[in-house]
């Protein structure tokens, strides 16, 4: 009932006559000048971003569609989230950002109902002036301004949440474009399922910093997973949300160096 009442105040507020083209203005997602801003327009005739200062933006959300872009001579998805507000906008970011995989996680929890009333898009991020990659994470609140919850899982399919989430909004399954569409042919070894989970997850970087900070220190497996279980209550770093990833980071580059020079392996 909402939508309806919604929707039909929008229609009834446009006036005949000479208009813009009813086209999507396309919003980028990108953590910028130290989270000044989270998102931005592209000025064209200029060649630079017009800064977004809002923190959250309310709106029907009416699709998902998966983009190939070209970056660095490279071709890249992007997830195109298609949302009403004052105007249509498309919000773009990479299919395998933090803030693609928040929203799709909370996107999928919400009931036929609920995706067909307004919802609020809310974007944070983190702090990067010590060296920390640039992240964005998103947060989803109903009509009524509850928080959706979810479970952090970055080894999930993101193609299968993005379908179920695009059945959810209009009964039609999204395809990504290309061969990453493709089911795999022969099951993955454990080993190969976290290294491709890990070159797909934004927080590479963080990884990878991680992984130093645990060969700086000279930690076992053993004194890995003892000291995530006595801290998070998790076995492994691929359970930790990214705010658990960043301050994990944070704790091992506050450890000083040990003496010992034994060293073993440290891959958790």
């Amino acid at each position: 009932m909402a939508e309806t009442v919604e929707s039909s105040n929008l229609d009834n507020t446009k006036k005949l006559g000479f208009c813009d083209a009813p086209i999507p203005k396309i919003i980028y997602v990108k953590n910028s000048e130290n989270g000044k801003y989270l998102w931005h327009f592209w000025n064209h005739s200029e060649n630079k971003p017009e800064a977004i200062y809002h923190q959250a933006i309310r709106c029907f959300v009416s699709g998902l569609e998966i983009v190939a872009k070209e970056f660095l001579e490279k071709e890249v998805l992007k997830l195109r989230i298609q949302v009403l507000a004052d105007k249509p906008y498309s919000i773009q970011s990479g299919i395998d950002s933090i803030f693609s995989r928040c929203f799709l996680l909370s996107l999928v929890k919400l009931s036929p109902e609920q995706v067909k009333e307004p919802l609020t898009i809310a974007l944070r991020g983190n702090d990067t002036s010590k060296g920390n990659p640039a992240t964005v994470f998103c947060s989803l609140y109903d009509s009524r301004d509850r928080y959706i919850s979810y479970d952090w899982d970055a080894s999930v399919n993101i193609y299968s949440i993005a379908n179920a989430c695009q059945s959810l909004l209009s009964g039609q399954p999204i395809s990504p474009p290309g061969p990453e569409s493709e089911p795999q042919t022969k099951p993955q070894t454990r080993a190969q399922q976290s290294e491709d989970w890990i070159k797909s997850h934004e927080s590479f970087e963080i990884l990878k910093q991680t992984s130093k900070e645990l060969q700086r220190l000279r930690w076992s497996k053993q004194d890995g997973v003892k000291y995530l279980q006595q801290v998070y209550g998790k076995i492994s770093r691929q359970f930790l949300t990214p705010e658990e990833l960043l301050d994990f980071l944070k704790r091992l580059q506050s450890f000083p160096t040990p003496d010992n020079e034994n060293m073993e392996e440290t891959v958790f």
